[in-house]
């Protein structure tokens, strides 16, 4: 049968053709659907393209560290969202949260990192650090970012607003020495034309290492806080708020993992000298530093000098609270300069850190 052969059918809205062209408009608006937002994500995405940190958009010069040595580490900066000021809730409220979603949000060994200012407690879960890194907010008037790197499990909270001006800080998606960087920008950028390229800072460096900020010598201005567990936390402040739960996210926290990272040797990016095997590439070391340097003070060793699930190790004029499952260390005084990272991070950053191996006698740790 040829095509001329075909019964021939003018389709008319009266003869039927309403269903061809009512179909054919959805068709229209499921395409429109799809590729507006990709076409709009492409157009607003951050820089970036996971292969050449020239293409991440930031000033590097001026470089305190080998640029060469920097990677990318995601496919662009900012990939899970810049966090500035988010929504929190009364930790007491904890309960009825958990009974409306279902499931825990926190339970009392949950790893929080901890801040309190001028009477105002506040508390924010690894749970979504991890996914998040970085988290802009506001507590007790005072403009702070609280920063979690899990490559390192690292811990740090900083002031955000220097001389007047308040910035916010970033995930850059590259790393040194495998270590996350992060980048500050100034708020508001202001309405003289394009804004200058932002600088790189590295946070177990404790500053800028790239750009204008490395120029001017910027440091972070660190926050007293504790990377500890969310049931001491609220025992010590019952009144403390805690970052809310993005219930959009939820399956993305719970699905995001570092357990299996923390147990192996392999580490995930380029370093500069070769490991150091004294200690496991991924054991947890608390840093102290005093006069400028610092002392590194491993968990196994704070362990052996803690008696039970939890307690308190004198050492070199020191204060070391040590709590198990999961464990936790810090220093017992906001005066003394503190942060907890992995072996592997503060050796490439650190080489020449004092590192106390070995465990102290029991009538030498002051217990």
């Amino acid at each position: 049968m040829s095509e001329h052969d075909l019964p021939q059918r003018n389709f008319t809205l009266a003869s039927g053709g309403w269903p061809l062209i009512l179909a054919g408009l959805f068709g229209v608006f499921v395409l429109a659907m799809t590729l507006v937002p990709a076409i709009t994500r492409q157009g607003t995405r951050p820089p970036g393209d996971g292969r050449d940190p020239q293409s991440y958009g930031f000033d590097l010069t001026n470089a305190t560290i080998a640029t060469q040595k920097i990677a990318p580490a995601q496919l662009h900066r900012d990939l899970s969202g810049k966090i500035v000021d988010p929504p929190w809730m009364r930790g007491s409220d904890m309960a009825a949260l958990d009974a409306e979603i279902r499931g825990k949000y926190l339970t009392t060994h949950d790893r929080v990192i901890g801040v309190e200012i001028d009477g105002e407690a506040r508390a924010y879960p690894l749970l979504q650090l991890t996914v998040h890194e970085v988290i802009n907010d506001t507590l007790g008037g005072h403009p702070i970012a609280v920063i979690y790197n899990p490559l390192g499990d690292l811990a740090l909270v900083v002031e955000r607003k220097v001389d007047e001006i308040t910035h916010t800080f970033g995930t850059s998606g590259l790393v040194y020495e495998s270590m996350p960087l992060l980048y500050r920008a100034r708020e508001p950028i202001g309405d003289s034309g394009s804004p200058p390229l932002a600088s790189l800072w590295s946070p177990l460096l404790g500053g800028a290492v790239t750009g204008a900020d490395a120029a001017a010598g910027e440091k972070f201005v660190i926050i007293p806080s504790e990377l500890t567990h969310w049931g001491r936390w609220i025992e010590k402040y019952p009144s403390t708020s805690v970052l809310s739960l993005d219930r959009d996210r939820i399956d993305l926290y719970r699905n995001t993992n570092f357990s299996s990272y923390y147990q192996r040797g392999d580490i995930l990016f380029p370093l500069s000298a070769p490991l150091d095997e004294r200690l496991h590439p991924k054991a947890r070391c608390l840093g102290v530093r005093r006069d400028g340097e610092w002392a590194l003070y491993p968990f196994s060793t704070i362990s052996a000098n803690v008696p039970g699930d939890e307690g308190r190790w004198e050492v070199d004029g020191l204060t070391i609270f040590f709590a198990r499952g999961p464990e936790i260390a810090f220093v017992d005084d906001p005066q003394v300069e503190s942060i907890q990272s992995l072996w592997f991070a503060w050796h490439a950053h650190h080489p020449g850190a004092k590192l106390a191996i070995g465990a102290a006698a029991p009538e030498e740790s002051g217990r």
